[in-house]
């Protein structure tokens, strides 16, 4: 099997701590989504076509934000494929707005992602300095995004005998 497509797994050596590899998916874990709702309850979330005629919707504020998307020309037809709608991508901003316009102009996979949906969505909410960090972490955890799985290859050297 190619190691580019291996499930993600927790990392452990004897010289490292422990660390969490980005999933892919929903999470399946009650307790991920709980954390989830703990930190979000109170945020007001508001929704934007990744458009740039829409950039002015979008507040000049920090804040969380997630690429929502609906598949188009998908060979499999039926009611439940005009409903999906995922969560492709999370991430953080100190201004939303610019963010917002950086994803419109086709910042990272974006380009790729128009070709691929019908309709990109930009969900957004306002955050305090001390939680953006926490919401975002929650959210990824929780929706699993594909545009935010990263793979990090690490290579550890020979042991080095001591003197």
């Amino acid at each position: 099997m190619d190691e580019r497509n291996l499930p993600p797994t927790w990392c452990r050596n004897s010289d490292l701590q422990p660390s969490i590899v980005m999933k892919y998916g929903w999470s399946l874990d009650l307790e991920a989504w709980r954390r989830l709702q703990d930190i979000v309850k109170d945020y007001e979330w508001r929704r934007a076509p990744l458009e740039n005629l829409y950039k002015s919707k979008v507040p000049e504020l920090r804040g969380v934000y997630m690429i929502c998307g609906c598949p188009k020309d998908i060979p499999v037809r039926g009611q439940v494929m005009n409903e999906l709608y995922n969560v492709l991508y999370v991430g953080q901003a100190s201004n939303l707005r610019r963010r917002f316009q950086d994803h419109v102009r086709g910042y990272r996979n974006v380009v790729r992602a128009k070709s691929i949906f019908r309709k990109l969505d930009f969900w957004y909410c306002k955050t305090s300095d001390t939680e953006v960090n926490l919401a975002e972490q929650q959210l990824m955890e929780a929706f699993g995004p594909s545009a935010n799985v990263v793979y990090v290859k690490a290579k550890i050297g020979s042991p080095v005998p001591a003197g």
